[in-house]
């Protein structure tokens, strides 16, 4: 499924880029994001970064341990104002754009990152990897702090930013409220 989904997105591109080439009027600059996490706006867990959120919090992978595999994240609002910058911006034009940690994350150092701190005690979140990391790629986003001048926000203040908005929506429930 994931690599079905990683092809449509580099075709999508693909098919963009061929197109401004034959309509040169058109201006194209494109944002490419890692795992995006940060607070949701809508209450649907359809999206993977949300839906591993939800799982995580909700205990549905503790036992099992999470996956192994390693990868980039951003903020869900450092991706708007990428989109924003580059709207804005006559230097970006024809240039695309990794939006993503320099860094790369499991799903376990996402749930260390909510262990750590007291309003997350009560959730029962996984332990364990379910194998172990073999690779741990890097990133580099200094195309869109230079040219963009973004400034990304750190990976752990959006986890617990993600991990409190699915609560305080509803989506995850405190286990400590359901006693």
């Amino acid at each position: 499924m994931a690599n079905r989904y990683r092809l449509s997105k580099r075709l999508a591109e693909e098919a963009a880029w061929e197109f401004t080439e034959k309509n040169p009027t058109i201006c194209l600059s494109v944002i490419n994001p890692s795992f995006v996490i940060g607070p949701p706006v809508l209450k649907r867990a359809t999206g993977v970064s949300v839906g591993t959120f939800v799982s995580m919090l909700k205990g549905e992978l503790k036992k099992k341990g999470v996956r192994s595999s390693c990868f980039g994240a951003v903020d869900v609002r450092d991706v708007a104002e990428a989109h924003i910058r580059a709207f804005e911006s006559k230097e970006a034009i024809g240039k695309r754009f990794l939006v993503s940690s320099e860094q790369s994350y499991s799903q376990l150092d996402f749930a260390d990152m909510l262990r750590d701190r007291a309003e997350f005690q009560s959730f029962d979140l996984p332990g364990h990897l379910s194998s172990p990391i073999r690779y741990r790629p890097k990133y580099s986003h200094a195309r869109a702090e230079k040219l963009l001048g973004l400034k990304f926000r750190k990976i752990e203040e959006s986890v617990v930013d993600m991990a409190k908005k699915l609560i305080s929506s509803g989506m995850v429930h405190c286990p400590q409220l359901q006693r």
